[in-house]
């Protein structure tokens, strides 16, 4: 969003009604960027070149009228043009109504008095900040729609690929087998073959993970072991990030399985230790722990209602750079990647938001500079279902 002055352009052919406007907004213009011109001509250049917010215009005026103006500015910048505020006379209902219907913001009758022209400069100020919001928003969904679509492609390519090296891994398996039943006189040689045995069983449960991860399909409420599955998603992040990033995985002694969808589940957690290994860049430790917890208050969550009970906690924490209180609370409100659009997908968190919303669960964030962050992902349990 912008932080600089909003920028306000005063349109009229007679000198003196500019000079008795400067005068009634004297105080409130410190905290404007304001210009006047009495020439329209001249201001449609002015208009079409720089970023102004907000246009007040005469209506009639030699060259070009208030409502050419306006048309003229709609034609040519339709999304993100200024708000215009035409001034016109009493007896000048025809002109007002083709101000309206070229989307003209509102009307003031001259003369004008102080009080009306600040008051609909300050409404058109904020209606033109909600339409910058607004298209801002739209731009960055346009963005993630093309980067889940790309992933998508990515994904189908990357599933082809993983089953190809699945069967390869198969048949390499399937020969050693072979090999130790020829050789099974010569213990140095089953014992190589014991070795590389390890090695690809290793390669083949990483594809199995993967497969399972990118398969698409549609949500499946099971009976999900987070133990094993967070184990799984550890093993698959440790051969993804610089070795220098130790991850420390407490896993309870009791299992603990709730009702989810695994590859969200799964997607969700791995998200979460991919975006604290980039915010350590080199070095670090992420810690991922597990509890249960009991919700005492219900609450909303992004405009879902979490309910009170038995939830269980997953904990994802580094101790890299951190963010400061203003991101953090941006972050909770509208969950959106907060990188560079080079430097990831910016889906990260908002799959995060998607996942726990469709578990009935919600997340939490704390974070200081320099002390690192610490995302809390909470997601119900059954009593019935509850071990």
């Amino acid at each position: 969003m912008k932080n600089t002055k909003p920028k306000i352009l005063f349109i009229d052919d007679e000198q003196q009604v500019l000079d008795g406007i400067k005068r009634k907004i004297r105080k409130d213009a410190k905290k404007w960027d304001v210009w006047f011109l009495n020439d329209s001509l001249k201001a449609k250049k002015q208009i079409l070149e720089e970023s102004f917010d907000v246009v007040v215009s005469d209506i009639k005026m030699p060259g070009l009228d208030g409502i050419e103006l306006l048309k003229n500015i709609k034609n040519a910048s339709a999304v993100n043009s200024p708000e215009f505020i035409i001034l016109t006379g009493e007896g000048d209902i025809d002109l007002k109504r083709r101000a309206l219907d070229l989307d003209a913001t509102d009307l003031l009758n001259k003369p004008v008095s102080k009080e009306d022209l600040l008051a609909r400069i300050k409404n058109a100020l904020r209606l033109k900040r909600a339409k910058d919001e607004i298209i801002e928003k739209n731009a960055l969904l346009e963005a993630q729609l093309f980067q889940s679509q790309k992933m998508e492609i990515i994904g189908m390519m990357a599933a082809g690929a993983t089953h190809d090296f699945n069967n390869v891994l198969a048949a390499i398996l399937t020969s050693l087998e072979l090999a130790e039943i020829k050789y099974d006189t010569e213990p140095n040689f089953i014992k190589d073959v014991k070795k590389i045995q390890k090695i690809a069983e290793h390669g083949k449960q990483i594809t199995e993970q993967i497969l399972k991860f990118i398969k698409t399909k549609k949500m499946e409420v099971e009976r999900v072991n987070l133990n094993q599955l967070i184990t799984e998603v550890v093993q698959v992040v440790r051969i993804t990030i610089p070795k220098t990033i130790t991850i420390k995985w407490r896993e309870p002694k009791q299992n603990c399985i709730l009702p989810a969808d695994f590859t969200q589940v799964f997607q969700m957690i791995m998200n979460l230790c991919l975006n604290a290994a980039k915010a350590l860049k080199e070095t670090g430790i992420i810690t991922i722990t597990l509890l249960r917890e009991e919700v005492i208050e219900q609450h909303s969550f992004l405009g879902k209602d979490i309910k009170k009970g038995k939830y269980v906690c997953i904990t994802i924490s580094d101790n890299g750079p951190g963010m400061d209180k203003t991101l953090v609370r941006d972050l909770q409100v509208n969950p959106v990647s907060v990188k560079p659009s080079k430097t990831g997908t910016g889906l990260g968190l908002s799959i995060v938001a998607r996942t726990v919303i469709n578990h009935s669960g919600y997340f939490t964030i704390e974070s200081n500079l320099n002390k690192g962050t610490k995302f809390k992902l909470f997601l119900p349990l059954q009593k019935e279902r509850e071990e």
